[in-house]
């Protein structure tokens, strides 16, 4: 079952997470991260309602000056019931599911988004490895128009805001 959210996270909050930070020097080439609560019921691709709304705001935000140069993965994750390698396959069709709905129905440009599955190998909840509140998807900076650089790292060291 999922953790309930409140409400939905809004633009501000998903411009403020992703923007890169480029005012002083030493915020430069951090990687930027939100993690959102995108359900989806278990081994399914299909969004609700409320995954739905909340990826709205985020087209909106994607498309938003701030951000509309920028390139963003798009990553999927899954709890941990179910073997290993199947989960990495849903979390992967989940990112694609999510790319694919800001695209055709949030007109966010496809070469902007990058879906990548990690499968259950970060999960937010590690203590409740089957909860409803690990499948989720988290968006990522990986290249700023305003330096031109791909960022790559670690999975896992990017800032990441979690609600």
């Amino acid at each position: 079952m999922a953790v309930a959210q409140t409400k939905p996270v809004d633009k501000t909050t998903i411009i403020r997470s992703l923007a890169p930070m480029t005012y002083l020097p030493q915020h430069s080439g951090q990687l930027r991260a939100i993690d959102l609560d995108i359900e989806f019921k278990l081994g399914s691709t299909d969004l609700t309602a409320r995954a739905r709304r909340q990826l709205d705001i985020v087209a909106r935000a994607l498309k938003d000056q701030q951000l509309v140069a920028e390139q963003i993965m798009v990553i999927g994750h899954t709890d941990a019931s179910g073997p290993a390698a199947q989960n990495m396959t849903l979390s992967d069709r989940r990112a694609k599911v999510v790319r694919d709905y800001l695209v055709k129905q949030g007109g966010v440009q496809a070469q902007r988004l990058k879906p990548e599955g990690q499968g259950e190998t970060r999960l937010k909840n590690p203590m409740a490895p089957a909860s409803g509140e690990n499948r989720r998807v988290e968006f990522v900076l990986i290249q700023s128009a305003n330096d031109g650089r791909t960022r790559q790292g670690k999975a896992g060291s990017e800032k990441v805001i979690k609600w």
